[in-house]
C-alpha cells in the first residue's frame, strides 16, 4: 500500500517572516489523500500558514493531490500566508511546468529563497539539476588547466537549446535533458551543443478552434500513428478521440474566452505506441467526465485541470 510520511520544522531568517517547512516523503495518491488532507487542516488550524513543501522525497503526486494542493493555497492566501515547493523532483517539476502550474506555485531551489517568497520577494524560479549522460560518447574531453576545472565545477544554469528548458549543470561534460531527452554537451564557459534524440516525427502545433483545423490536426495524428505501426483501425480510433477532445476543449472550455486562446498539441510517435497531448487555456471543463466518452478509443486518457487551462492526454498502443 502507498503510504504519506511528513516531518515538519520552523525556518526563519532576520529579514524574513518565519515558515514551515513540510519534508514530504512517499506518495500522494488515492490510497494516500486523506492523510494529505488532514495534514493540511492541521497546519491550518494552527495557524502555520506559509509553508514550504520539501519534495526531494516525493516520488509521485497525482493529478487530484495537485488540484487539492490548488485549493489549499487559495486557503492559505487567504490568512496572509502562502505555499512554495522545493527541491522537486525532476519529473514532478517537468510536470508542473506542463500543467502550467508554475504559474500559481511559486517553485523556488532552496529554503532562502522560500522564504524570501513567503514575504513577498522576488526570487529567481527553479531550473532542473540533470546528471552526467556516460552513455552519450563523443569524442575525450580535452585537458584542462586548474583555472578550467574550477570554473567547470560551478553551479551555472543553462537553456536547453531544443525545447529550451532550464537546467543546472553542476560541472561541464555530457547531459541528457529530461524533458526533450535531447543529449547537451556543455563546455566549462557554460555553452550548450544540443544532440536532439533520434525519435522521428514529433508534432507540435498550435491550432485555431475552427473545426476544420481540429479535423486536419486529427488527419495528423492518424499519419503518426500508422508510422507507429498502429492498424489502421487503431490509428483511425486515436485520431478520432483526439478530434472529439479538441472540440470538447474548444467549444467548452474555451468558448470565444479570448480572439488570442489557441489550442496546443504535441504528437509524439514510439516504437507501436502513440502520445497526444492538449494543452489549452480557458476555464477547467464544467463536467470533467464528458472526456470519458473517448476513452474507448484509446488504452489511456487523462484529463487534468491546470491553471487557467486543461490538459488530456491520450495513449494508444499496437495490438
Amino acid at each position: 500500500m502507498a503510504r504519506l510520511e511528513f516531518s515538519l520544522r520552523e525556518i526563519s531568517a532576520p529579514e524574513f517572516q518565519p515558515a514551515t517547512v513540510v519534508d514530504m516523503i512517499g506518495s500522494i495518491d488515492p490510497d494516500t489523500l486523506e492523510i494529505f488532507e488532514s495534514l493540511m487542516d492541521r497546519l491550518v488550524e494552527e495557524g502555520k500558514v506559509r509553508l514550504a513543501f520539501d519534495l526531494s522525497r516525493l516520488k509521485y503526486i497525482n493529478s487530484t493531490g495537485m488540484g487539492m494542493m490548488v485549493q489549499y493555497v487559495d486557503t492559505l492566501m487567504e490568512e496572509g500566508g502562502g505555499l512554495v515547493l522545493m527541491n522537486m523532483q525532476p519529473k514532478v517539476l517537468l510536470v508542473v511546468e506542463m500543467l502550467g502550474l508554475q504559474e500559481l506555485f511559486q517553485i523556488v531551489s532552496g529554503e532562502a529563497e522560500a522564504l524570501k517568497a513567503l514575504s513577498g520577494g522576488e526570487v529567481a524560479p527553479a531550473s532542473i539539476e540533470v546528471r552526467l549522460d556516460e552513455d552519450f560518447k563523443k569524442k575525450p574531453a580535452p585537458a584542462r588547466s586548474a583555472s578550467e576545472e574550477a570554473a567547470a565545477n560551478l553551479k551555472s544554469t543553462i537553456g536547453c537549446p531544443n525545447c529550451r528548458a532550464r537546467l543546472r549543470a553542476p560541472t561541464s561534460g555530457f547531459y541528457r535533458c529530461p524533458r526533450c531527452r535531447a543529449a547537451l554537451e556543455v563546455d566549462a564557459e557554460g555553452q550548450v551543443l544540443a544532440y536532439p534524440e533520434a525519435v522521428g516525427n514529433i508534432t507540435e502545433m498550435t491550432i485555431p478552434t475552427d473545426d476544420i483545423y481540429l479535423a486536419s490536426a486529427s488527419q495528423i495524428v492518424a499519419l503518426a500513428a500508422e508510422t507507429t505501426g498502429l492498424a489502421e483501425a487503431e490509428a483511425d480510433a486515436i485520431a478520432a478521440a483526439t478530434e472529439g477532445c479538441l472540440q470538447l476543449l474548444a467549444r467548452e472550455a474555451i468558448n470565444g474566452a479570448s480572439a488570442t486562446t489557441r489550442l496546443h498539441l504535441l504528437v509524439r510517435p514510439e516504437n507501436k505506441k502513440l502520445t497526444v497531448r492538449i494543452y489549452c487555456g480557458g476555464s477547467a471543463l464544467a463536467d470533467a467526465s464528458a472526456v470519458n466518452r473517448f476513452k474507448a478509443n484509446v488504452d489511456k486518457l487523462n484529463y487534468v485541470v491546470a491553471t487557467d487551462g486543461n490538459l488530456i492526454t491520450l495513449e494508444k498502443k499496437t495490438k
